[in-house]
């Protein structure tokens, strides 16, 4: 009996949480973006929420051009004003994972890296009122670590489906 009411208060708590955040601060994330190895990337991210400020999840991208890349690893975001009240909700990115960057040139497998990465950068949700949907714009840096170190810039543009 006391586990269940415990189990109850902390399900409203939960509940009633996700009901005062802003529509992009849980959910599925798509994006495009230019930089990080590659010429450009698509990536998917999943997140879940921590706080009213914090969500963190699993990300997955594909990166095109120069021979393509692929990272996989945990993402997240601080929101810096989570309310209903601003249409621009601004945030700070962070990220760290494993990359592997692929050759242009399938004879030259010397050339490709694999390594962990680390990104942070600055954004904004741009929260539509009623909508499930969330357009997005992030900056930030993508730092590779490997064989050959390196870090760049990176822009992102996308959208936050909140499915919860």
């Amino acid at each position: 009996m006391r586990k269940g009411a415990i189990a109850s208060i902390l399900f409203l708590a939960a509940a009633g949480t996700v009901a005062a955040l802003p529509a992009g601060l849980s959910g599925l994330s798509f994006g495009v973006g230019a930089g990080a190895l590659t010429d450009g990337y698509i990536q998917a991210e999943f997140d879940f929420m921590l706080s009213q400020y914090v969500c963190l999840g699993p990300e997955l991208g594909m990166g095109f051009g120069d021979g393509g890349a692929i990272f996989a690893g945990a993402a997240g975001r601080f929101y810096v004003i989570p309310t209903y009240n601003y249409i621009a909700q601004p945030h700070m990115t962070f990220g760290a994972g494993i990359a592997h960057q692929f050759e242009d040139d399938d004879t030259l497998r010397e050339e490709e890296r694999t390594g962990g990465y680390i990104t942070f950068g600055a954004g904004c949700d741009f929260d539509i009122p009623q909508s499930p949907v969330t357009p997005y714009l992030d900056l930030g840096g993508f730092f590779f670590a490997g064989d050959d170190s390196e870090a760049e810039f990176k822009i992102e543009i996308g959208a936050r489906f909140n499915i919860f």
